[in-house]
């Protein structure tokens, strides 16, 4: 989701590591908000329940009268601001995210009070850049992408991976949900696209995202298909951009150099990854696992604290014990 980039991104740049929890669409947004959360950072363009809809669910509730609510949407246009603070939100901030207007909506939000910092609070993050390089990229302005995300390059790398991961195949699956008639799925889709591209600084692929996001939300099917064809194009290239960079060869290479990891020196890990896992601190949980991911493991191993990782930067503690229990668990690490 933009919400996970966007939030590693500004958790990472910020030297602030608050609790955080994202949603996958609105009705878990609100299911979610009432875990106590000072501020909802909420994306107007979801599945299952939009941003306008789950605000309102979440303003029905009384006692979230006062919960701090700014819209996130990458629609700048005349009337956005109208609808958003009518359906109950505070405040809106537009996509691409600049991390200095964020920042001015939190504080300006965020209602003063007592809290708990995190460990670092106030001094500037450290960036994971020793080693990591990142080459001209055709169809990317890579100056601006690290501007957003506290020029961390090895972040950065890891978002134009993921990027090529997610939406490499976006063009078949727009034309794919337009040929069955659903053109809500196939706008979002296009709605996604535009966000992400801007964020990671692919200014010619947010163009082309935003004309076809914008005929798809106003039906004008005549266009349709010229301006998927345009779409098509740029993202093409732009995938075959990063490929020719060699990010992932790069970032295979990084893992193969560590060398294996053995059964004793995993558990060493582990048994210290433990306590700050129990204790929800993702800071000084993400170093330990950091390190366990530059050497290579069995596959099955390798994939388990994959998951365990992306629990744990989406705050999703449960979830993350449940699969270290079962690592420790597993004959593989028996003392």
């Amino acid at each position: 989701m933009l919400f996970d980039i966007i939030m590693e991104a500004f958790g990472k740049s910020s030297g602030l590591a608050s609790r955080r929890e994202a949603a996958a669409d609105g009705r878990e947004a609100v299911e979610k908000v009432g875990n106590g959360y000072d501020v909802v950072l909420m994306d107007l363009q979801m599945p299952e329940m939009d941003g306008y809809k789950a605000t309102q669910e979440i303003r029905n509730d009384d006692k979230y009268e006062d919960l701090a609510i700014i819209a996130m949407t990458a629609d700048a246009m005349t009337g956005v601001r109208e609808k958003v603070l009518e359906a109950g939100m505070n405040d809106y901030v537009t996509k691409p995210i600049n991390p200095k207007e964020l920042w001015e909506a939190l504080a300006r939000w965020i209602k003063p009070g007592d809290r708990e910092l995190s460990e670092g609070f106030g001094k500037p993050a450290k960036v994971a850049n020793e080693g990591v390089s990142i080459p001209d990229i055709d169809g990317l302005d890579v100056e601006d992408g690290l501007a957003r995300v506290g020029g961390n390059k090895k972040l950065y790398r890891e978002l134009l991976l993921k990027f090529r991961r997610d939406f490499a195949g976006a063009t078949a699956d727009i034309r794919a949900n337009l040929e069955k008639g659903d053109l809500h799925t196939a706008e979002r889709i296009a709605h996604t696209v535009k966000g992400v591209a801007g964020n990671i600084g692919a200014g010619g692929l947010q163009e082309k995202a935003t004309e076809l996001d914008e005929a798809l939300k106003d039906e004008r099917v005549a266009k349709y298909e010229p301006l998927l064809s345009r779409f098509d194009k740029s993202l093409g290239a732009l995938i075959g951009s990063i490929d020719s960079a060699g990010l992932a060869e790069t970032e295979e290479t990084e893992a193969a150099t560590a060398g294996e990891l053995s059964p004793d020196e995993l558990r060493r890990l582990l048994d210290e990854l433990e306590p700050n896992l129990k204790k929800r601190q993702p800071k000084r949980c993400a170093p330990i696992l950091e390190e366990i991911g530059r050497h290579k493991l069995p596959k099955e191993q390798a994939a388990d604290l994959e998951k365990l990782a992306k629990l744990v930067k989406r705050y999703k503690f449960k979830e993350a014990q449940g699969i270290f229990d079962s690592l420790i668990e597993g004959q593989q690490f028996e003392k």
